[in-house]
């Protein structure tokens, strides 16, 4: 990642599938974790690229479920994996179980 004067951002470190697939191998195949910090669901995101999509779809969230999932997002510590916001969220995205459980596992990593 770049910052927009040019210097290498050295926080997170570069999402490619190289990267990607170092961490998921990194942990026993049958061990998805079962919860993330925020700032680790964060930055798997960003690096997936799907930042931005998970905003836009937390924001277009309708009523009352939608403040609960923006307060949830915002003020949480955590996030498991087998949360109502979770589903809500991959299913928005349209991502498939095991795309969601590669981003737990790359954000565990992270």
């Amino acid at each position: 990642m770049v910052c927009e004067d040019g210097r290498a951002l050295a926080i997170v470190p570069e999402m490619t599938d190289e990267y990607l697939l170092s961490v998921i191998s990194s942990f026993d195949a049958n061990t998805i974790p079962d919860s993330v910090e925020m700032a680790q669901a964060r930055l798997a995101l960003l690096g997936a690229g799907l930042l931005p999509a998970v905003e836009a779809a937390l924001a277009g969230m309708p009523g009352d479920l939608g403040t609960a999932a923006r307060i949830e997002w915002e003020y949480r510590q955590n996030i498991r994996r087998d949360s109502p916001i979770v589903a809500s969220l991959s299913g928005a995205l349209g991502l498939t179980s095991n795309q969601l459980d590669d981003l737990f596992v790359a954000a565990a990593g992270l």
